[in-house]
């Protein structure tokens, strides 16, 4: 095991891994990818890197990766510093392939940056894969890491549910907790200060990544790693729900021309995405009931002793994945979005627009679902019979005088979630309860 330290002296938070040190790590998170490496003509000097990053640190950063150091600080890949001895061994050309990575403990998320605003594309959990859509590389297509995703240990987008933005209570949690980090103005914000409280804290959140060798990657795409090669294929392509979509969409599509659905296009991608949050092919929210994403604990006890939040319960959210075998649920917020487009075709933040929006998605997602039980060259689908466990519904935080819109009471009592570290009452007065729609499965 051989540690490593920046030309200026600064310890990294990385160590160089032969591979039966590294065996022992990758077994516990993916152990059919750790018998195919042993199957492999790997040399005795094949190393692994394994990286540990604190919440809230950025792992790639506009195209760059980067390493997390002793001293609470973060360092490029293509730093003056780095040392040679660690450089030469992870080094990858920035316009043919991105560092190649498993997370062996907590979450990363990949988000896409647009208009200064987050979006979770990702979630990676144990055994979730950085880089591989340079592993895919069978056409000799260079691929380029999207300047404009990012991936950072943790949740990016966890947001507490209660508005957390009072100047006098941010400024005792300031003096409290002896952070720097501003006043959030929107819920995209909630994680700065939540990252400025896990690093004053310094709390023994992290996330491990475990990264392939530069001699790896080159190894990958011949004849003899073909093992290696064809599985994380087969990994990437389980992981794209790309394909499905693309299908599902031209069917739907379908519908709505047979149905004369004539909707805004808002309200149809919507609608199209809640299928796709269905499937688990996208993210949605859930409250967060354990550490694996952020130090939920720390942050919570942070806003009850230094913000002091007594009058609403602390519960965050967070962007997870949900899907028909575990049978869980999570929610999608009209006022944060998980895609750019759905955001910024939005028609309005009035009560009032926002309640006919949910009102029309409910409609579109009705005739589908209607369309697709009467379908007989369907009924063997497997978007029929998703169409058939699944169950959305919505919400808004306002009575709706024709009954189709279910009140946030009912939302909160639903889910046992909700009651996780209840300190007061539920927030019902947040905006982000200001239309949502529940995706869950029946019973």
């Amino acid at each position: 095991m051989l540690e490593f330290k920046t030309k200026n002296n600064v310890n990294l938070n990385v160590t160089e891994l032969d591979w039966s040190e590294a065996r022992l790590l990758l077994q516990n998170v993916d152990a059919k990818l750790a018998a195919i490496i042993d199957s492999l003509p790997i040399s005795d000097d094949f190393t692994m890197y394994k990286a540990t990053y604190p919440f809230g640190v950025d792992i790639i950063k506009n195209g760059m990766l980067y390493f997390s150091t002793t001293d609470g600080n973060s360092i490029a890949y293509n730093d003056i510093n780095m040392p040679d001895n660690l450089v030469s061994k992870i080094s990858y050309k920035k316009s043919i392939e991105s560092p190649v990575g498993i997370v062996l403990d907590k979450t990363a998320e990949i988000y896409l940056t647009a208009e200064n605003k987050p979006f979770p594309l990702k979630v990676l959990s144990p055994g979730g894969i950085l880089g591989l859509s340079s592993i895919v590389n069978r056409n000799n297509i260079n691929f380029y890491l999207n300047p404009f995703e990012n991936t950072v240990a943790g949740a990016r987008n966890s947001f507490m549910l209660a508005k957390i933005s009072d100047v006098m209570r941010h400024r005792d949690l300031k003096l409290a907790y002896k952070i720097s980090q501003n006043r959030p103005q929107s819920f995209h914000e909630h994680f700065l200060v939540f990252k400025d409280i896990a690093k004053a804290e310094k709390t023994n959140w992290h996330c491990e990544v475990l990264f392939f060798s530069n001699a790896a990657l080159k190894e990958i795409n011949t004849p003899s790693w073909v093992a290696l090669s064809d599985y994380l294929s087969a990994k990437y392509i389980a992981s794209s729900g790309s394909y499905r979509l693309v299908e599902w969409g031209r069917f739907l599509g379908y519908i709505e021309q047979k149905r004369t659905l004539r909707f805004t296009a808002p309200v149809l991608n919507l609608a199209k995405q809640l299928f796709a949050i269905a499937n688990g092919d996208e993210l949605c929210f859930s409250p967060a009931i354990n550490d694996n994403s952020l130090p939920l604990n720390l942050i919570q006890s942070a806003y009850t002793h230094g913000y002091g939040l007594k009058d609403y319960s602390h519960i965050i959210m967070e962007p997870q994945y949900i899907n028909p075998s575990q049978e869980n649920s999570g929610y999608y917020f009209y006022n944060y979005s998980t895609l750019p487009q759905l955001e910024f075709e939005a028609p309005g933040t009035s009560k009032k627009s926002i309640m006919n929006f949910i009102k029309d998605v409910k409609f579109v997602i009705e005739a589908y679902q209607d369309s697709l039980d009467n379908n007989v060259l369907l009924e063997q689908s497997f978007l029929s019979y998703l169409s058939k466990i699944v169950e959305f519904s919505y919400y808004h935080d306002e009575p709706d005088s024709d009954k189709n819109i279910r009140t946030i009471d009912e939302f909160f009592n639903e889910d046992a979630r909700f009651l996780y570290n209840q300190s007061g009452d539920f927030p019902r007065s947040s905006p982000m309860l200001r239309g949502c729609v529940k995706i869950a499965y029946k019973k």
